[in-house]
């Protein structure tokens, strides 16, 4: 097995098949769990709730969560030829991604975004096309990102002319895309949802991920496009 730094309490590399392995057997946790536990134990009512809650179920998701992500990943590179692969996940570039994937990978708890992360990962082991700190900026990016911006980008790049134009991608996510002209009658829950859908869409233009087209609808920049061929987010999209 190769070391891998920081990442060795969550995953090694099996320097004979070139694979990852997720490794769960971790001291970290059990000192983080008895940390948590005296300083949570007493507190009265919710302490004890607490106190199980953050040393043993959410310890134990984050673990999993990456665990699960590695092994998409090891499914993506299934098809490519081992020595290539061992050589590629050996390279201090890639540790580096690794280890800034960990804390998304940590936080993920749809398999979409399992997915979207192993692919970033995979297609920096699959190709030199991007420099490094341009592969840790679309990473930085995706985590910025959380699953509705996500489809709205998707959206965006979808080649649809405005938000509203019914298609098989639109129907899918309407409830995300669908935005209706709000009336002075319009209730707290559709102003609220209003509100946020634009929060959404400020953001992606914020990131410079999206931009305002002359008919004052937006449209999807370069970026916006790199990131998504980087995560591979059109083939991920779950079927109809």
């Amino acid at each position: 097995m190769c070391s891998l730094g920081v990442a060795d309490s969550v995953v090694s590399v099996d320097e004979e098949h070139g694979e990852l392995q997720p490794n769960l057997d971790t001291n970290e946790v059990d000192h983080f769990v008895s940390a948590v536990q005296a300083s949570l134990g007493g507190v009265p009512g919710i302490g004890p709730i607490v106190a199980a809650l953050v040393t043993s179920v959410i310890p134990r998701q984050r673990l999993d969560r990456v665990a699960d992500t590695v092994r998409i990943l090891k499914d993506q590179l299934s098809g490519l030829q081992q020595d290539f692969v061992r050589e590629r996940m050996l390279r201090a570039e890639f540790i580096d991604l690794l280890e800034e994937s960990f804390p998304q990978a940590a936080n993920a708890f749809t398999e979409e975004r399992k997915a979207y992360i192993a692919s970033l990962l995979k297609n920096s082991i699959k190709s030199d096309d991007l420099a490094h700190e341009q592969e840790k900026e679309l990473l930085s990016l995706l985590g910025q990102l959380n699953d509705s911006e996500l489809i709205i980008l998707g959206w965006y790049g979808s080649g649809a002319k405005y938000i509203g134009q019914p298609d098989e991608y639109y129907n899918r996510h309407e409830e995300v895309l669908y935005s209706p002209l709000l009336e002075t009658n319009a209730t707290e829950e559709q102003l609220r949802d209003a509100a946020l859908k634009e929060a959404y869409r400020s953001k992606l233009r914020r990131l410079e991920l999206a931009r305002p087209r002359d008919r004052g609808s937006d449209q999807i920049t370069e970026l916006g496009r790199l990131l998504l061929r980087q995560i591979d987010f059109y083939s991920l999209e779950p079927p109809e």
